[in-house]
């Protein structure tokens, strides 16, 4: 049986989790862009150095043409090769500069890389055990996953034992919640348990579900439940535990008395 409103479309609560996975993402597109800006801007300015010093090369073999003096010929010969000798060192600072500082980056960059991915699996790992986990507020009302569930009361009639309980939506939006008959029970003081016969939507409803239901709860009104456990050999005054089975989450209540 699924009880859904369709004006109303389910927005699961994983947007924060999705936002921060995109916020990572965007950090470490900054990171690799700074990375990248950095090594241009270097070799731009070693590159320049290069132009330079070929330009002054080439101001050198220019007077050579023009100086047929051997002395000075000599001269520039040597200061050529010096000259050229300074360009192969360059080239080969600028190899090795940038192969040092890249792979240093690179493992920088890496590591930042896994720091994030584990904060993001720490945060996807946390996320069902908060959703697990029932806040009481007081002895006859607790919260699941901003659901608030209302404890209204249990009555016996005919061997069977009825306990209603309402459902209100604390959250910004309507949702979809399951109620299921799992783990569903009741146990009295003398630790004799009672599984579930069967629950319905609302307090008046003939219409019975034996084994799970989808159910709308929306921000303006609570949905009623009423669930029916059958006792044929006993007569109970109170119950030492009354649980349901709330949006995946067991759901407990303890020393409940039964109305007659």
């Amino acid at each position: 049986m699924d009880y859904e409103n369709k004006e109303n479309h389910f927005k699961p609560r994983g947007n924060l989790f999705l936002e921060i996975s995109a916020i990572l993402i965007f950090v470490i597109l900054i990171l690799f862009a700074g990375v990248v800006f950095h090594f241009h801007t270097e070799v731009s300015r070693l590159y320049d150095d290069k132009a330079e010093l070929l330009a002054r090369i080439e101001s050198f073999e220019s007077r050579l043409g023009e100086d047929r003096n051997e002395s000075d010929l000599s001269r520039l010969l040597a200061e050529q090769n010096n000259l050229r000798d300074q360009v192969s060192d360059l080239v080969k600072q600028i190899e090795a500069t940038m192969a040092a500082d890249f792979e240093r980056r690179l493992e920088e960059t890496q590591k930042r890389i896994e720091e994030l991915e584990q904060r993001v699996q720490t945060v996807a790992s946390a996320r069902p055990q908060e959703q697990a986990f029932a806040v009481e507020k007081d002895a006859r009302t607790k919260v699941i996953n901003d659901i608030q569930v209302d404890l209204v009361g249990c009555a016996e009639k005919m061997m069977y034992v009825y306990c209603d309980v309402s459902l209100n939506n604390l959250g910004r939006t309507g949702r979809k919640v399951e109620v299921s008959n799992a783990g569903t029970l009741v146990a009295d003081n003398n630790g004799n348990a009672y599984r579930i016969s069967s629950f319905t939507l609302g307090t008046a409803s003939e219409k019975e579900v034996r084994y799970k239901a989808n159910v709308f709860v929306s921000k303006a009104r609570p949905v009623n439940l009423r669930f029916r456990f059958y006792l044929p050999h006993s007569r109970v005054s109170s119950f030492a535990v009354v649980q349901f089975n709330v949006d995946g989450a067991s759901v407990p209540f303890e020393q409940v008395t039964v109305d007659r």
